[in-house]
């Protein structure tokens, strides 16, 4: 007792003074009071104490389990001291494994009996250690997450790993499988029993002997070179209150056993004659050949319901074909027995199945032979396999002979042992020239070395199967490359050697120097395209740009790779959010975006663009965005140029519009006061005829002039206004004569607008004057509509009629001195039209006349 050392941690100077006495008067050593959590951590690495009493509530920023924590490693016992007893503190404080937890104020020799209880914990523990590492039984020990606290020496040398590589990891794993998986171990701590039959399905078991132990055998292919068998147990660690605290798993070697097991399957037929319920079947005839007896296996190979069934049937019925059984008696009374004879055995139902028979006299104490026992073996699995296994080998053999590969073996000095017939097809040499031979003196010398290195480490079982690339040299003095994955095989029955599996590489190799010219070409034309293009990734961010690009931006190619294209302060605020807008489109729709967008150059100015977002495509994914920006700057200047002088034309062409229609309407009034100061009324109505004709083409002007193109007018407002203004001209009360007007959208240019309007004016201006007199009602329709059945150009069709009168039977219209009727004949000609007159029903003109095309004349 008087060694040992208890490093004391209270911040209350009274009660360390107190506790220190106590201690001290039971004999224990106090060499230091600490009363911060800094101070007991350097000082419990600088005396390592046998035990430490803790308080958890200390001043400074570090308190007692913060202190734990953190000297965990030194694996010294500690006491937790405190005030409190919340459920909260207990819970963190369990996390750092004390040995005990006392409430102040606490009774002297409760403090004693805690302390000698977590010395004695602490050595049992040592103790306890101490024997798992020096078990001769390969175990290992995990905490609840899964961590290794222990592995023994015994694992270290069965396993050839350490145990400072495995400790506080969770790599236990590796010492069993390739890859990483739950051990059994593992399993129980998570109490999950669906997932321990999902891995060990039908290997493991309830251990009988342990509570809450599991145990099980499996093969591990990973142990030795050629595997181990293994027989390991798992079971939980668990504390007072039966919670998980960790696990332990012991495993044992039993190769050997199961080596042993596999011989004597294999050497049962030496006993079938004594163990019955194998799966062997047992048959005893007499000497007329009726069965006396036969085991449970041979009623269930047979077909028959039960061993008794088969008691005095012939044997002969139990062969497909009775020579086989003749067959087996003549070797039998040659040889006494019969071993592994094999023939078609008959079921009771007649089916038929593959058997080998084993089969011996019996005799009585005399030594008189009694009958025949028989053991039979049903070996349809075997000879299913054996033909599936045949037809296998033929079938590696057609694939050997037929590969497009060198498939060769080397033997232990490294001499060709076998050589593929496709040695032969590639390479150019006879069959069988390689026997013998050391493959490395056909290898380019530039090459030899390295292939020389693989292939020693393919011998030193070093190299796991990488590839080695080199040239070949052929029959005809060519080299060319191949690509080799070697493979020891030396310890394999049937094979003794390394197997190395040579592949033609050589068009591979043009291909990459081909992509290899392809790419530089396609660099060289990416840095001289004048336009500014760069590489974008999904999120904008630039992967590379071209020579143009650098010299707009006027920035180093390092600077700009990596960066955010639309960050850099290129554009400005609404064209970057049109950039980004577009860049979403581009990469969601899969299709080309163009528009075009200011940008600021390097000069300070501003340059117009015009931005194309191509999204790059690449085995069905979009994985970039190329833009490419083609300065449009001066074609902006010009287009802006172009508008204004445009606008300027149009503004004058409108003047125009508006000063000849003013003009005319000049000349109109000029004849409405002409008519003022003549008393005549045949003058008066040519003067109004005139101002109607003048009137009509001045609406042709103001039309144009309020027209969006300057050159064409929608001409069924036109007739309307145009038919209104006839009525209004010649006082037309509206009950007496209604006009009627089906003008459908038709356009019209000025050149066909003006001549038509004046056909118009005179034929319903002629319906006005003469088809109704005083007294006479009626309609006046006027129709215009495309002409469809001419072919050849835009063709109209023009109708004015009125139910008046009728036009006079003996005037003909095509030759009259009226200058009216003379007018519409000349504008017709001029429309290229054609005119005609229906008397049937009141007066109908129909003309048909095409659009009339003029060169522009501006």
């Amino acid at each position: 007792m008087p060694d040992v050392k208890i490093l004391l941690v209270e911040d209350e100077s009274i009660e360390a003074l107190d506790i220190k006495g106590t201690l001290e008067s039971y004999g224990y050593q106090v060499p230091y009071v600490a009363a911060y959590g800094e101070e007991a951590i350097l000082k419990a690495k600088e005396i390592i104490p046998d035990i430490i009493l803790l308080d958890i509530i200390l001043k400074g920023q570090v308190n007692g389990i913060d202190v734990a924590s953190e000297i965990k490693s030194l694996d010294i016992p500690i006491i937790y001291l405190t005030a409190h007893s919340e459920e909260s503190t207990i819970e963190r404080a369990k996390f750092t494994g004390p040995y005990g937890y006392l409430i102040k104020p606490f009774d002297p020799l409760i403090l004693k009996n805690t302390i000698e209880l977590a010395l004695s914990k602490h050595e049992m523990e040592q103790r306890l250690r101490g024997v798992i590492h020096g078990s001769p039984i390969p175990q290992f020990v995990l905490d609840k997450n899964h961590e290794v606290i222990y592995w023994n020496r015994s694992l270290e040398k069965y396993s050839g790993i350490k145990s400072k590589e495995v400790i506080g990891t969770k790599d236990h794993w590796k010492a069993f499988y390739d890859k990483k998986r739950p051990c059994m171990v593992d399993l129980l701590l998570d109490g999950d029993l669906e997932d321990l039959s999902q891995w060990y399905h039908g290997k493991y078991k309830k251990s009988e002997v342990l509570e809450d132990a599991y145990e099980g055998t499996d093969f591990f292919p990973k142990l030795g070179k050629t595997g181990k068998w293994l027989y390991f147990t798992a079971t939980t660690i668990k504390n007072f209150k039966g919670e998980i605290t960790g696990a332990i798993e012991t495993l044992e070697d039993v190769t050997d056993r199961k080596d042993a097991e596999l011989e004597l399957k294999t050497n049962e037929a030496k006993f079938r004659n004594i163990l019955e319920n194998l799966q062997d079947a047992y048959i005893q005839s007499d000497m007329y050949g009726n069965v006396l007896m036969a085991s449970p296996s041979a009623a269930k190979m047979y077909g028959y319901d039960s061993p008794q069934e088969m008691i005095g049937i012939a044997t002969e019925l139990l062969f497909k074909n009775p020579e086989d059984r003749i067959s087996m008696l003549e070797k039998i009374k040659k040889q006494g027995m019969v071993g592994d004879f094999e023939g078609e055995g008959r079921k009771k139902d007649g089916a038929s199945f593959w058997a080998s028979v084993n089969a011996q006299f019996y005799c009585d104490d005399h030594g008189q032979i009694q009958g025949l026992e028989t053991f039979v073996r049903d070996i349809s699995e075997r000879k299913n396999s054996e033909k599936a296994l045949k037809q296998s080998e033929e079938r590696f053999r057609a694939l050997i002979y037929n590969s497009t590969d060198i498939i060769r073996i080397l033997d232990r000095e490294g001499h060709i042992i076998f050589d593929s017939p496709s040695s032969q097809r590639i390479l150019g040499y006879p069959k069988g020239f390689f026997i013998g031979k050391n493959p490395l003196d056909f290898i380019h010398p530039d090459d030899r070395a390295q292939v020389k290195e693989d292939l020693n480490e393919v011998y030193q079982d070093r190299n796991p199967g990488i590839p080695t690339e080199f040239r070949i040299q052929k029959a005809d003095g060519e080299y060319f490359s191949v690509e080799t994955i070697s493979q020891n095989m030396i310890d394999v029955p049937g094979v003794e050697g390394v197997v190395v599996t040579t592949h033609p590489v050589q068009a591979r190799k043009e291909m990459e120097e081909a992509l290899r010219d392809s790419e530089e070409k396609y660099r060289t034309l990416f840095e001289s395209d004048p336009d500014y293009t760069i590489l974008l990734d999904l999120n904008g961010i630039i992967l590379d740009l071209n020579n143009a690009a650098l010299d707009f931006i006027g920035v180093t190619r390092e600077k700009l790779i990596g960066e955010d294209f639309t960050g850099l302060g290129l554009f400005p605020e609404d064209d970057a959010v049109l950039q980004l807008e577009n860049f979403r489109i581009a990469i969601e729709n899969r299709t080309v975006q163009v528009f075009q967008s200011k940008i600021f150059n390097k000069r300070g100015g501003h340059s117009w663009i015009e931005l194309k977002l191509v999204p790059l495509e690449k085995d069905g994914k979009i994985y970039a965005v190329l833009a490419i920006a083609t300065d449009i700057t001066e074609m902006m200047i010009t287009t802006d140029k172009l508008k204004d002088s445009l606008l300027e034309k149009e503004v004058l062409i409108k003047e125009i519009h508006h000063r000849v229609k003013n003009n005319m309407q000049i000349i109109s009034s000029l004849l409405n006061l002409q008519m003022q100061y003549v008393d005549d009324e045949i003058v008066v109505d040519i003067l109004k005829e005139s101002q109607n004709r003048v009137r009509s083409m001045a609406m042709i002007h103001e039309k144009l002039y309020q027209s969006p193109d300057l050159t064409s007018i929608k001409f069924d407002d036109y007739v309307q206004r145009l038919v209104s203004e006839l009525f209004y001209s010649y006082h037309i009360p509206e009950d007496r004569i209604r006009s009627v007007i089906n003008v459908e959208d038709v356009v019209l240019n000025i050149e066909t607008a003006i001549p038509c309007g004046l056909i118009i004016s005179e034929l319903v201006s002629n319906s006005l004057k003469h088809a109704f007199p005083e007294g006479i009602f009626g309609e006046v329709v006027l129709s215009l509509k495309p002409y469809d059945t001419v072919e050849g150009g835009d063709y109209y069709e023009l109708k004015i009629s009125d139910t008046g009168i009728g036009f006079p039977e003996d005037l003909d219209f095509e030759n009259t001195e009226s200058l009216g009727l003379k007018l519409v004949n000349t504008l017709v000609i001029q429309l290229n039209g054609d005119i005609k007159l229906d008397r049937s029903h009141g007066t109908q003109f129909k003309i048909v006349f095409r659009r009339s095309e003029y060169e522009k004349r501006y």
